[in-house]
């Protein structure tokens, strides 16, 4: 009881304080990026180079350590439309510019359900008893080896079979992050290693880099075109995603 009552007590403080709360927040928010940049300038740190981490998130390297030395039977490139939220940021840092190249896009192609995709694989590895396991390879920003399956209304699938007989899940991210590097494996960019990017590599170590999944995978043609964001914007959409990986890994994650 007593500690229902203090909760009880924060709560009604914050709650009768939240438009203050708000402020301080908010406030502290704008310190940081504004610091945060200021320090990256005088440290001469390329801005685009949104490298924080260096190796798999607990809850990753558990799921690997059980799965990890399972063989692949099969696998299905997954892609869906972007989130809201992420819409939502691109449009404020380019002041509804992103919304604007969507649409002129879509004009051009003569697709009016053209929307920009994000991927990711799920792998099908064979239990000990036979049974199946499916196993989701996401970066999203943070590489993420999960076993939640989220598909949605608008979520595509392509199946393919396994060119490399026998090759485990533990095989196919090793493999890949020798061939392009840890910073590149586990860090995302928006620009030049994006999830897409990310995918096209994964396919490649497992010899399935055809035409059909490259087309289905990569948007090339719009992200040729896609607006550059400038050094401070870009600084704030990392800052961005980077709360988003802290808080996915920590809470979301499974």
């Amino acid at each position: 009881m007593e500690i229902g009552h203090f909760f009880l007590v924060v709560f009604q403080y914050i709650y009768f304080r939240r438009k203050t709360f708000t402020v301080v927040i908010v406030s502290l928010f704008v310190s940081w990026i504004t610091t945060s940049f200021m320090v990256c300038k005088w440290c001469k740190k390329n801005i685009i180079d949104n490298v924080h981490f260096i190796d798999y998130s607990p809850k990753s390297r558990k799921n690997i350590e059980m799965y990890g030395d399972l063989p692949i039977k099969n696998v299905y490139i997954v892609r869906e439309s972007i989130s809201n939220v992420v819409c939502l940021l691109l449009n404020i840092l380019t002041f509804n510019n992103y919304s604007k190249q969507i649409q002129e896009y879509s004009k051009e192609i003569e697709d009016e359900y053209f929307f920009p995709k994000h991927t990711y694989l799920i792998l099908d590895v064979e239990m000990p008893n036979r049974s199946i396991k499916k196993i989701t390879i996401d970066k999203n920003p943070q590489l993420s080896i999960s076993l939640r399956l989220k598909l949605w209304d608008n979520t595509e699938l392509l199946k393919l079979n396994v060119k490399r007989k026998g090759i485990t899940l533990r095989e196919l991210l090793d493999e890949t992050k020798v061939r392009i590097g840890c910073d590149c494996f586990f860090n995302w960019n928006i620009h030049t290693n994006n999830c897409q990017y990310f995918t096209c590599e994964l396919l490649s170590t497992m010899k399935l880099r055809k035409r059909r999944c490259i087309e289905f995978v990569d948007q090339d043609e719009f992200k040729k075109r896609f607006i550059v964001l400038g050094e401070f914007k870009l600084h704030v959409f990392n800052c961005f995603t980077n709360i988003y990986s802290f808080l996915s890994s920590s809470f979301v994650e499974m």
